[in-house]
């Protein structure tokens, strides 16, 4: 992504369990960290890793990783005036 700030994150619903998305490294704030299609402000530049992990019990957690990565639009070239 250039400059936007924002996504969608696209777990899979959890048929047995809960899901939670927790950031592991970088910036972003996770609007809604139950959901598994939750949106995703105030991400930092570069990458941006997020973990889904559904959960149940006493059982062994499962969890996925993904990572988003923003870059910053380049500075507007400027190749001088014309020449004759």
């Amino acid at each position: 992504q250039c400059e936007t700030a924002t996504a969608t994150l696209a777990g899979n619903a959890p048929t047995v369990g809960t899901g939670t998305w927790t950031l592991v490294s970088g910036a972003g704030t996770i609007t809604t960290p139950s959901s598994n299609t939750s949106g995703v402000t105030a991400l930092g530049y570069g990458a941006n890793v997020f973990r889904w992990t559904i959960s149940n019990g006493s059982c062994t957690s499962s969890s996925s990783e993904v990572t988003i990565t923003r870059n910053q639009t380049p500075t507007v070239s400027n190749a001088g005036s014309n020449q004759t």
